[in-house]
């Protein structure tokens, strides 16, 4: 029977491969893992387009209508070739894949955990299990894994992506944008286009208001010191004891998109600012939280949160919260953990 879930999806393993159970993060869906460039930020809020974009100096900038001389770095999603997504890269090496929508993706963890336990008994009892978590997804693995529901001494392996083992400052924003658009009277899906997706080959940006994004109890939970996150930590020793294998990517990055200036048409730009890395030219960096100070955190997570003591293998690679979806790296680094379980 499938679970009752908004969206599940499987793919068999080939030749004894094992099987790995894909957990998206806080606020997305499955297409995180199987079309990442459709995806979105904080609960529908914000296009991957902003997050997901070329760095590399392109010269096809996206422009804004209001400033032609400013652009800004295009979606990867129009690069060619396009970077694969998790579910393809696991799909060509003959993996079994596992992945669904969670019910409340800004709900709490524990909710998760029981859709998790799930889905797990529609695995073939024959093969090996990896959960493969990315941001708060890691954490729905690991409270899986230290509650010991049915079915936790199937798994072989844990791999965490970008998560927030001992939470993130930027969470304390979710309850105050709940507030801050509750008090506009903000309730339904607001959209912002810019530039249009016309004739003149232009790309659509969407925005959604954040007005859910602290209600459902998801949100407080990945603060720092959370009744949950010290609860976690207090199992860790017996999570230990389980003796499963975890390889832990941790990403050093905080830019996501960068603002051009182009001094004629046809010229290339010239970077002014990039998000959130551009800021601290602007703000001392004592100010600003480690998770969006460059080569200290990812844009949503401090490398130091996602660290955890006792895993075998920790990764710090230069990347953002969002690369951990497509980046080639990344998925090398699967690739060889899942062969060597």
């Amino acid at each position: 029977m499938v679970p009752p879930f908004s969206f599940q999806v499987q793919e068999p393993a080939e030749g004894g491969k094992p099987w790995v159970v894909l957990i998206h993060g806080l606020g997305m869906s499955h297409r995180s893992w199987s079309d990442p460039f459709k995806e979105s930020l904080l609960g529908g809020a914000l296009s991957f387009d902003y997050v997901l974009t070329d760095l590399q100096a392109p010269t096809d900038l996206c422009h804004f209508p209001a400033a032609g001389r400013f652009g800004c770095s295009p979606p990867l999603r129009f690069s060619n070739p396009r970077p694969l997504s998790f579910w393809e890269s696991l799909k060509r090496e003959g993996c079994g894949i596992a992945g669904w929508s969670q019910e409340k993706p800004l709900g709490t963890i524990d909710h998760a955990v029981g859709e998790l336990q799930s889905l797990l008994k529609e695995i073939p009892q024959r093969n090996k299990i990896v959960l493969l978590g990315h941001s708060r997804g890691g954490l729905v693995a690991r409270k899986y894994l230290q509650d010991r529901r049915p079915g936790w001494d199937r798994i072989s392996g844990v791999i965490l992506l970008g998560t927030p083992n001992h939470g993130s400052r930027l969470a304390k924003l979710g309850p105050f944008l709940a507030r801050s658009f509750s008090f506009f009277g903000v309730k339904e899906r607001r959209h912002y286009q810019s530039p249009q997706n016309g004739a003149n080959g232009g790309k659509t940006f969407q925005i959604r208001n954040l007005a859910a994004y602290g209600r459902e109890g998801g949100t407080a939970e990945l603060v720092p010191g959370s009744a949950f996150l010290s609860s976690l930590a207090a199992g860790e020793a017996e999570e230990q004891k389980n003796n499963i294998p975890y390889c832990n990517i941790v990403g050093t990055r905080t830019d996501f998109i960068r603002i051009y200036l182009r001094f004629s048409p046809s010229g290339r730009g010239r970077p002014v600012i990039s998000l959130f890395d551009g800021l601290e030219r602007i703000i001392p960096p004592l100010f600003l939280p480690l998770e969006i100070r460059q080569g200290r955190g990812d844009g949503q997570v401090s490398a130091k949160s996602a660290r955890l003591s006792w895993t075998e293998k920790t990764h710090l690679l230069p990347i953002n919260h969002a690369q951990f979806l497509v980046s080639a790296e990344v998925q090398t680094i699967v690739r060889n953990f899942l062969k060597a379980i």
